[in-house]
């Protein structure tokens, strides 16, 4: 009896030591798409755009590795078949871009790119908010949640621009996939942060109404996101300092 106790205890910590490891790689995961979103929106495409010579698809992949790491590290029943579904949707995506195609495949390639990013949206609030303690990598991972919009949204205003040609000002043509990419990615981000320097302006009344809703949205969002936050920070701080019940 003693000795079958002491086995089932072994495999308990085993267990215990397996899931605590997942739980630090799937922080980490976090933080590695982090830095890998900003090399890609920050540096590799506006300078594509500008004219530096870098392979086709060198920023997707770089994104989508750090997109299948943190959903490879997600927990959860639904994790596998979230994965899957963006490995498909950033494939056609990124498919449905090449040079030649026309209106209705760039759609249907934004739409991809939209869900894709709108599923690893919930999958890093899931690892952001799970249970434990709140890290430098959660809070690193509500960064991601908010860049995440923005090329959601960046998304959205494509799909906008694919089928109403003209519904924002000073946008390049969109068949000029990287330097496009650049500006739509940039009226995003500026839109989301309220920045609007006013150089790209929606002027179709469907531009402007999502134009509306993301800049109420990243205005709203990060006060939430930090009070959530602070508040599991403040929780994880008591519940360890509590003394055991009786």
């Amino acid at each position: 009896m003693r000795r079958n106790a002491t086995e089932v205890s072994s495999l308990h910590r085993l267990i215990r030591q397996l899931l605590d490891g997942r739980d630090r790689w799937r922080d980490l995961s976090l933080t590695v798409l982090l830095w890998l979103q900003v090399l890609t929106i920050f540096g590799i495409v506006p300078l594509t755009a500008a004219g530096l010579p870098v392979p086709d698809g060198v920023a997707a992949l770089l994104l989508f590795l750090g997109m299948s790491l943190t959903m490879l590290m997600a927990q959860g029943r639904w994790a596998p078949l979230a994965g899957v579904l963006m490995l498909i949707l950033s494939s056609a995506s990124l498919a449905l871009h090449g040079p030649g195609h026309g209106t209705a495949a760039l759609v249907t390639g934004n739409v991809a790119g939209l869900l894709s990013f709108a599923l690893l949206s919930t999958v890093v609030v899931g690892a952001v908010f799970s249970s434990g303690r709140i890290n430098r990598h959660r809070i690193r991972g509500a960064v991601v949640f908010y860049l995440n919009l923005g090329l959601l949204f960046a998304f959205a205003h494509r799909i906008v621009a694919d089928l109403i040609p003209g519904a924002y000002s000073n946008l390049p043509p969109v068949h000029y996939e990287s330097v496009f990419r650049a500006a739509i990615d940039y009226f995003s981000f500026s839109t989301l942060t309220s920045v609007g320097y006013g150089d790209v302006i929606p002027v179709h009344p469907i531009a402007r109404s999502l134009s509306t809703l993301e800049a109420a949205i990243g205005q709203l969002l990060p006060t939430l996101l930090i009070a959530r936050v602070v508040s599991m920070a403040v929780q994880g701080t008591n519940g360890a300092s509590a003394p055991p019940s009786k």
